[in-house]
């Protein structure tokens, strides 16, 4: 890992271009199993982490080779990746929420948050998967958004099985959306 001054936890801090940190200080953050009563995970919570300027990173570390949380949809994070939020993140990763609103489900769209109050940074891209009621074999451009205003083309995908399936390493705000 990078260690670049002033809380810099933007994509030059994962290349190589600021120089190396020592990662001793980061410990492990084993998070716990805690299901729901369906025996879904839709929240990990890190208690452990270290503040760089307006940023707080951390280490996720689980009993088993990646972390999978399941809400509406499904987050899978491979174990020892780093994560990064504004200060104000309060250590919670959420599984993918369905925001569906008159706009989006008029237009066969689909709006979803993932992550929790905000947006986060991970240095392995962690998989998305989100159902959808686009049809099997129909592509769909994927945006993302960090605030739910301002969109940006993440990807591109085919639904499958009811869902589309992605790679990123953000969490925020994403619309699913049928490619006409």
């Amino acid at each position: 890992m990078d260690y670049c001054p002033n809380g810099d936890f933007s994509p030059s801090y994962y290349d190589n271009s600021c120089g190396k940190r020592d990662e001793t200080s980061w410990g492990n953050n084993v998070v716990p199993d805690v299901k729901d009563s369906k025996g879904n995970i839709p929240v990990a919570e890190v208690k452990k982490y270290i503040t760089k300027g307006n940023y707080k990173a951390t280490r996720i570390t689980s009993k088993t080779e990646s972390l999978t949380l399941n809400g509406d949809g499904t987050i899978v994070i491979p174990e020892n990746t780093l994560v990064a939020g504004r200060l104000t993140w309060d250590g919670k990763i959420q599984a993918p929420t369905i925001l569906q609103n008159t706009n989006t489900k008029k237009r066969g769209s689909v709006l979803v948050k993932a992550g929790w109050n905000s947006p986060l940074i991970f240095t392995k891209p962690v998989t998305v998967t989100i159902p959808v009621t686009i049809a099997n074999g129909k592509k769909v451009k994927i945006y993302y958004s960090s605030n739910g205003k301002n969109w940006s083309t993440l990807a591109r995908t085919t639904v499958k099985d009811g869902k589309v399936t992605f790679t990123t390493k953000v969490l925020g705000y994403f619309l699913v959306t049928p490619v006409n």
